[in-house]
């Protein structure tokens, strides 16, 4: 909880804006003194309003208030420096919900590494009625992260997060690879949406629906 800034000045004393007559005089100058006192945190609110509204400076009890301005709840179990990022990045992560590179963005945000994604989903358009329909019916969607990676990062609220970011209609699996998957290891700094071969066997399972891990 933030407080009161102790002996905190006003940068438009009251005093300042009488006339010259009461400058001098003892009473009113404690007066509007008193005043002062209760006005200058309005103004110091005022001259920082647009540090509030910056998610990156936000003080972290007003962060998730933002969120809501932008349709975003920051999971609880991620940094504070992840929470800022997301509400930062709201609006374009928006613009990719529900797609396989929203959901790579997501977890390389919220992890810093990329996600080899198993997707049952596809597209395809014809002009034959009747056409068989793309992507394979009853899977679904796999997440797969290796375990050397995932220092430090909270799995559960990972999880939580990768199913609020899935379309409602598909089952999805956390997956965590202690061996790794791919011949060469991926680097932090990468960039989502990179191709990798596929793993070994997981020994962390995910959500089939319900976001736990």
């Amino acid at each position: 909880m933030r407080g009161l800034v102790e002996s905190l000045l006003s940068p438009r004393p009251i005093l300042a804006e009488l006339p010259a007559v009461y400058h001098d005089d003892g009473f009113a100058s404690q007066l509007v003194g008193a005043l002062d006192e209760c006005l200058a945190p309005l103004f110091l609110t005022l001259d920082c309003l647009d540090a509030y509204l910056d998610p990156l400076l936000s003080p972290v009890d007003i962060l998730d208030w933002l969120g809501g301005w932008v349709g975003t709840s920051p999971e609880p179990g991620l940094s504070v420096r992840i929470r800022r990022e997301m509400v930062a990045r709201a609006v374009a992560l928006h613009r990719e919900r529900g797609t396989k590179a929203g959901l790579e963005a997501i977890v390389y945000l919220a992890a810093g590494v990329i996600a080899e994604i198993e997707d049952p989903g596809g597209l395809a358009w014809s002009q034959s009625p009747s056409s068989e329909l793309p992507g394979i019916a009853g899977r679904e969607l796999v997440v797969r992260l290796r375990a050397r990676d995932l220092i430090g990062v909270d799995t559960d609220a990972l999880a939580r997060l990768v199913r609020a970011a899935t379309p409602a209609h598909l089952g999805v699996r956390l997956e965590v690879d202690p061996e790794g998957f791919g011949d060469e290891p991926q680097a932090h700094g990468g960039s989502p949406g990179a191709s990798s071969s596929a793993g070994t066997g997981p020994v962390g399972a995910g959500s089939d629906g319900d976001g736990t891990a």
